[in-house]
């Protein structure tokens, strides 16, 4: 089996989450959806903070902002297309 690249691997997961799911149920993204979703993530932050060493909560922060810039600049890069 062919290895997927980090892009489609990472749709994949996506096209999977429920929340992903509950958003586009009807095909549109709210602002309060948005909110929500920001929220979510915070949360999530504030409990993995909570559970995980300094150093290992630095790695999720970091893999997190690597993960938000790769997304960002493959956006970019689709557009200039």
């Amino acid at each position: 089996m062919e290895k997927q690249s980090l892009l489609e691997s990472l749709l994949l997961q996506v096209e999977k989450s429920k929340s992903f799911q509950s958003i586009m149920e009807d095909g549109k993204v709210t602002d309060s959806e948005i909110e929500m979703l920001s929220d979510r993530v915070n949360s999530l932050m504030a409990q993995a903070e909570e559970k995980l060493s300094d150093e290992d909560f630095k790695l999720v922060s970091e893999i997190l902002t690597e993960f938000a810039v790769f997304y960002v600049v493959t956006n970019i890069k689709e557009k200039d297309r």
